[in-house]
């Protein structure tokens, strides 16, 4: 058991570090979250199905604590906590940059492990200034990708930059970056044109993007229908901003 507990703390750390092929982590084996599900999105999610107790989510933010103990879990850092991102007012170029890289960053991993490490990639990326993350160069993504704090997907990290160079260009094209928003007549064009001009950024990310800077989006139950598989992130965060699951303590 013990040498077993070793082996997968070293694949986690590995996989954490180099590459974007993740644990899934995004709820933990033995505590499972009441959440409203759209219809036929309900396939082997449901706990009582499985003869397991259910926790209500009752916060936005609710802590999770394993049942079995003694044995190092690859994904029990991320079981701490599960964060579920409000909708922003007025945000500025700043929180544009900010809410598409985690967009990009927590593509294809758990949330809750994007949420732990997100101070550090503040850090890295000058709190998510277009200007100073825009002149980045060789130096500044090595130092980054090298950094143990965040999870080091070398491919995300220069699609950063490159995205805060683009977001300056359109910022300096349209007279504000919001005026660009809000240049297209309908989601589906102005979704194509970001996934267009923005790198790492699918229909998943442009939803949510758009979702949590308060942009007009299709109603989540419609959308859901179009994209392949089960988001269950993305569906709480809906909940969360409709007051169908409690505010963030």
């Amino acid at each position: 058991m013990a040498a077993y507990g070793a082996l997968a703390h070293r694949m986690f750390q590995t996989r954490a570090n180099d590459s974007t092929d993740m644990f899934d982590c995004s709820r933990p084996p033995h505590a499972f979250v009441n959440i409203p599900l759209a219809k036929g999105k309900g396939r082997g999610t449901s706990a009582a199905s499985r003869g397991r107790a259910t926790t209500p989510r009752t916060t936005s933010s609710v802590t999770l604590s394993a049942a079995r103990t003694g044995l190092a879990d690859p994904c029990r850092e991320s079981w701490s906590v599960v964060a579920i991102p409000e909708q922003l007012d007025a945000p500025s170029l700043s929180d544009y940059l900010a809410v598409l890289s985690r967009a990009v960053f927590q593509a294809g991993m758990s949330w809750a492990m994007i949420e732990a490490r997100w101070p550090a990639y503040e850090r890295l990326f000058e709190g998510f200034d277009p200007v100073a993350v825009a002149r980045f160069d060789s130096l500044d993504l090595d130092r980054i990708a090298s950094d143990t704090g965040i999870v080091r997907t070398r491919k995300k990290i220069d699609a950063t930059v490159a995205n805060a160079r683009t977001m300056l260009e359109l910022d300096r094209e349209f007279g504000g970056f919001a005026n660009y928003l809000h240049s297209f007549d309908s989601y589906d064009a102005l979704s194509a044109d970001i996934k267009r001009r923005f790198k790492f950024v699918g229909e998943l990310s442009a939803y949510y993007f758009l979702f949590r800077t308060k942009e007009p989006v299709p109603p989540f139950e419609a959308w859901e229908k179009t994209v392949p598989g089960d988001h269950p992130r993305m569906r709480e965060m809906v909940a969360l901003a409709r007051g169908e699951i409690g505010q963030k303590l």
